[in-house]
């Protein structure tokens, strides 16, 4: 995937950035796989060098296979260093799912040939440089296996196919490690008796050891950075070995004898050496628990949790003869993140656990019969969750949930309504599970998850939307359906639908465009953004005022009607607040991936996750532009939501500057000439169909039936022109600039339609 990084789980400390890897995960761009000459050559190029790669690496495995490799490899691939001020950094260029590779070959070395030898950096800087390599190289398999054909429509299912392979190999972690530990323990609860009766643990079990386990190795890693930094930070040889003895009691010999061995010149800097490969040895301690380790940390019984870790483990060589292509597209590492010693157990990436949990939950449920459960609790669990978030998004909004409604003798279900002040917001929820099969590509499972997460939800609240568009034409069959929901339909004016979903399937949700090319999509449906829970709890944290809390959901729908899109729903949002969604100022690419937007999203999180407070961030709205947003959210006049989008919709973020700069040049013109009377206006015209004039009365005037005169006077020549939809005056007063408004109207043109 693009260099996003998803949210990693893996927030450590760690002391210093050797080794490093020297190459990076590349994600072809698949838009023009079907036709591009040049990306099917590279293709062919890096496909056939996998076998050699996968040959090379083995044998590395061969001669080294241990958990050391992996603590090593985890250890200094995957942690985020994170400042106190909350920044980041990822100084290497491995991914979790190039350690979960890595975890999965070496599981397919016999047992007996397991080496005992702690690693070295050598080997592991090999294994840095050759784990990208190999993923680039399937990769390209991947996009040679998708195949060249005429056929539009079979090209479309190819791209699809190939886009959610790419998101089953690269793609990690569906919310923040906060959001998911709590929304998973919520979801887990009505599982926890008949897990326990069958399993021997709970299902919320597996949840708390993972959140528990990332916790520890956080606790274990920033020590060990420590006190490595304090050894580290003598200035003589022997003091620098003195340290590391006090550190490490139990070791044989004494510092002076450790001195003795080292060379004459460069001392300092072969103690520091020394001591760090000797730290390096002991990496795998740091991802090794016993269950009574683990017992303690979650405060279960013993037994329990070595049940619940068993469950989720497999045992040097339990992937003996396993093909290679299935470490890729179905590692068995996902669902069983955990290497079992018998005595102890090693975790190399804990938050792994997290990051398959649904994955994990349903295997663990099929096993015992009681996926029917999990599918209930799931579907409860969903609607209650985007419930919670929708309503604390749009206070003072009307909710009704689980909605039966009647049109035409038909009777329908929609799972969530919102109406506030003119705005209503429709949002079906889908609980649909992803299969293995479908993760893989294979194009019927692919096509029923679209048909289930994507085109059905999207079905059924257009049908709601168009009800409501007709109740509002007088439609006698549509007002009786309005009124069993108990909607009155003169009073929306805007509809925004939304589908939500416990798994990700975003890469292919936002593909509109390819959807439709492949023949997925009825050609007179609108689909409405599809987005996990946990991505819409983002959001509503992220915008937490209505309007661009609305703002955003509107827009998210129009960018993917016009935009060939990939990328995750966090980088659209990492867009929102730095560009909006109107990206017809930004360079033109065949497809749009705003890779990398979401990185002050992550920032935040990663160092509220670890306990640091840092700003949350915001839209880059213009300052006077927000007062307004906050002003009419505190002030609630008639039509404030309309008049707020449409104040959002007329003006990009670098608009919004230049009208307050105008506006300020006005109000100085204002005061230095009294011949132009008590007001002056700034009018913007609309600059796509259906959008309202908008319009800045700067006055003097002194009371408020004055002011409102001419406000709809100012409508009223505006609109004279014919152009325009409707005008949204926003009336400011010469001596009271510091406010954001006197007062704002709304005046239409003609009967509304949606």
């Amino acid at each position: 995937m693009p260099k996003s990084r998803r949210r990693k789980l893996n927030n450590h400390r760690r002391v210093d950035t050797e080794p490093s890897g020297p190459s990076d995960f590349q994600v072809v761009d698949p838009s023009g796989f079907a036709s591009g000459v040049q990306i099917r050559e590279a293709a062919r190029r890096r496909w056939r060098a996998f076998p050699g790669e996968f040959a090379a690496l083995r044998r590395l495995l061969t001669d080294r296979a241990s958990p050391g490799v992996l603590a090593m490899v985890a250890h200094y691939g995957l942690q985020v260093l994170v400042d106190h001020d909350g920044s980041t950094r990822h100084p290497s260029k491995l991914e979790q799912h190039h350690v979960e590779l890595l975890q999965a070959m070496t599981l397919t070395v016999p047992a007996e040939d397991w080496s005992s030898q702690p690693s070295n950096p050598a080997v592991v800087q090999s294994i840095f440089g050759r784990l990208p390599a190999l993923a680039d190289a399937f990769v390209a398999g991947r996009i040679m296996g998708a195949g060249v054909t005429g056929d539009p429509a079979q090209s479309a299912v190819s791209e699809l196919q190939v886009r959610l392979r790419l998101h089953t190999q690269g793609v990690r972690n569906w919310g923040n490690f906060g959001d998911v530990t709590s929304m998973m323990s919520e979801l887990c609860a009505p599982l926890n008796g008949p897990f326990l009766e069958r399993h021997g643990f709970a299902a919320s079990d597996i949840v708390l050891l993972a959140s528990m386990m990332v916790r520890d190795l956080e606790r274990r890693t920033s020590e060990r950075m420590a006190w490595l930094g304090e050894v580290r930070s003598a200035n003589t040889p022997i003091e620098v070995l003195r340290r590391y003895y006090r550190m490490f009691p139990q070791f044989s010999g004494t510092p002076e004898q450790e001195l003795a061995v080292l060379p004459g010149k460069g001392r300092l800097s072969a103690a520091r050496k020394m001591v760090r490969n000797h730290a390096d040895a002991r990496l795998r301690e740091l991802c090794t628990w016993t269950g009574l380790e683990v017992a303690h940390l979650t405060g279960l019984p013993r037994d329990r949790v070595q049940a619940a870790m068993r469950a989720i483990s497999l045992k040097p060589g339990a992937l003996v003869g396993v093909e290679p292509e299935r470490l890729f597209l179905a590692n068995p590492v996902w669902l069983a993140p955990i290497i079992d010693l018998g005595d102890k157990f090693v975790v190399p990436m804990p938050q792994a656990i997290t990051s398959h949990v649904h994955g994990i939950l349903r295997n663990l449920a099929a096993k015992v019969e009681l996926a029917h459960n999990l599918d209930r609790a799931r579907a409860r669990f969903l609607e209650a969750k985007a419930g919670s978030i929708l309503m604390a998004a749009l206070p003072g909004a009307t909710f009704r949930a689980n909605v039966a409604w009647r049109l035409g003798g038909e009777r329908f279900e929609t799972d969530l309504l919102a109406l506030l002040d003119g705005v209503l917001v429709i949002v079906e929820c889908k609980a649909h599970h992803l299969t293995p099969e479908g993760l893989r590509g294979a194009p019927d499972r692919v096509r029923r998850h679209v048909r289930n997460l994507v085109v059905e939800p999207a079905i059924q609240s257009q049908r709601l939307a168009r009800a409501v568009e007709d109740a509002r034409r007088g439609d006698p069959v549509a007002l009786v359906a309005m009124r069993d929901i108990g909607i009155e339909a003169g009073c929306v004016e805007r509809i925004t639908r939304v589908s939500m979903t416990l798994d990700d399937l975003t890469i292919l949700a936002s593909a509109e465009g390819v959807l439709r090319d492949a023949g997925w999509v009825p050609a007179e449906l609108e689909l409405a953004p599809t987005m996990t829970v946990a991505d819409f709890a983002c959001v509503a944290d992220m915008l937490d005022e209505p309007l661009p809390f609305l703002h955003y959901l509107s827009g998210r729908a129009a960018l993917q009607r016009t935009e060939s899109l990939l990328g995750n729903e966090l980088d659209f949002l990492g867009l929102y607040l730095r560009h909006g969604l109107d990206v017809t100022s930004l360079p033109r690419h065949d497809m749009f991936a705003p890779s990398g937007m979401s990185e002050p999203i992550d920032k935040y999180y990663d160092a509220r996750d670890v306990g640091i407070t840092v700003a949350k961030p915001c839209p880059a709205f213009d300052p006077y532009f927000a007062s307004v947003l906050v002003a009419l959210n505190l002030r609630r006049p008639p039509d404030w939501t309309l008049i707020g989008l449409s104040v959002l919709e007329a003006l990009d973020y670098r608009q919004q500057r230049k009208v307050t700069r105008d506006l300020d040049r006005l109000r100085r013109k204002l005061v230095r000439s009294l011949q132009h009377g008590d007001q002056v206006a700034l009018t913007l015209d609309p600059d796509l169909p259906g959008r309202p004039f908008l319009v800045f009365l700067i006055n003097r005037l002194s009371t408020t039936t004055e002011v409102i005169k001419a406000m709809q006077s100012a409508a009223a020549v505006t609109m004279a022109s014919g152009a325009g939809v409707g005008c949204v005056v926003v009336a400011r007063h010469l001596d009271r600039w510091d406010e954001p408004f006197q007062d704002v109207l709304q005046v239409r043109a003609a009967p509304k339609h949606l």
